[in-house]
């Protein structure tokens, strides 16, 4: 299934697991925070906030936690003394959802990407 939300992000989320999506849509503004502390761990200063910024294109929710987590976020990098030249390229971080009391959602990977 492939909505978007008002903002203009694409969810994608197998049938039989809507519920997790409409979860993550709720909680985006959280989950969005969080992988961006996970992602920017990962990425050298070029990537910090005052070189440009990150923004959420897609929210899917694959058909198992096998696939790639419970929710993968992919994110374009906007570099703002040259807004094309990351253009190519997408980051997506993949988060599990998790049982109280630990944190509702936890990253687990991150892969990077050409289009």
């Amino acid at each position: 299934m492939r909505w978007e939300t008002p903002d203009g992000v694409e969810v994608l989320a197998d049938e039989g697991r809507l519920a997790v999506a409409q979860r993550a849509v709720a909680a985006r503004a959280d989950l969005v925070a969080r992988a961006l502390r996970f992602l920017r761990g990962w990425l050298h200063d070029g990537f910090g906030p005052h070189r440009g910024g990150f923004e959420l294109v897609t929210l899917e929710v694959p058909a198992s936690r096998a696939e790639g987590g419970d929710v993968v976020l992919r994110f374009v990098f906007t570099l703002a003394a040259d807004p094309h030249e990351y253009g190519y390229t997408w980051f997506e971080v993949l988060v599990n959802e998790q049982e109280p009391p630990l944190d509702a959602y936890w990253p687990v990977g991150m892969r990077v990407g050409f289009w």
